[in-house]
């Protein structure tokens, strides 16, 4: 039986994928050059978090404009300060409270396992009015798959009795990787280097599709 559920934040439970892309250009276009380099820096696709992000486009400007000196820390403070205000107003993806609801009343603990800070996150979470929710906020420095360790400390249970829901191949990856259930989230697989054996294009079908998993 299914014991645990672990969500992804940005792009499942919070439409706001955007929101975080959009903003890192919105701090970054203020420099000359900012926002061609910030292009560059999100095309990879190993640049990681907003630290490797910013990290990465400090270093490649200062390599352009020699005499800048862009403190990497100070843009990731704006950046994050940026991000929690508008993701705090964000619209919900849809069906996430029927989901959050119903799977509640079956008794299931729920956890968020986020890439966030997760000091922001906490407060994100608050200001959306979700945390009743949720028995814990899992944010970085941790990656998703300690966090899945962490719920099975918490919980005494095993992977599979773990389902992590998230919107991208991190997410299904790091369920993989530690045995649990992965149910996606969202219109297409574009953000997933293999489509998902589930893959839900409302979160209103989470709560069959936990039901379908526990009767298997």
């Amino acid at each position: 039986m299914i014991h645990c559920i672990a969500f992804d934040f940005d792009g499942t439970i919070v439409d706001s994928n955007e929101i975080k892309r959009k903003t890192f250009f919105d701090v970054s276009c203020r420099f000359k050059g900012g926002k061609k380099i910030m292009d560059r820096v999100l095309s990879d696709s190993g640049v990681g978090d907003r630290n490797s992000v910013f990290d990465l486009f400090s270093r490649k400007m200062a390599s352009i404009h020699k005499n800048d000196q862009i403190n990497a820390g100070h843009l990731v403070e704006e950046y994050t300060i940026l991000c929690e205000k508008k993701i705090s107003q964000a619209p919900d993806i849809d069906g996430v409270w029927y989901a959050l609801s119903a799977l509640a009343d079956y008794g299931i603990q729920l956890v968020i396992s986020s890439a966030t800070p997760e000091a922001t996150l906490r407060r994100i979470v608050s200001k959306r009015k979700l945390a009743i929710f949720f028995s814990h906020v899992l944010g970085t420095p941790e990656t998703k798959e300690e966090h899945i360790m962490k719920i099975m400390n918490y919980f005494q249970c095993g992977p599979k009795q773990i389902v992590y829901v998230g919107d991208s191949e991190i997410d299904q990856a790091a369920a993989k990787n530690k045995g649990c259930h992965f149910i996606g989230v969202g219109k297409d697989n574009l953000r997933f280097d293999t489509e998902p054996e589930i893959l839900l294009p409302t979160l209103k079908l989470l709560p069959r599709m936990v039901e379908k998993i526990n009767r298997q």
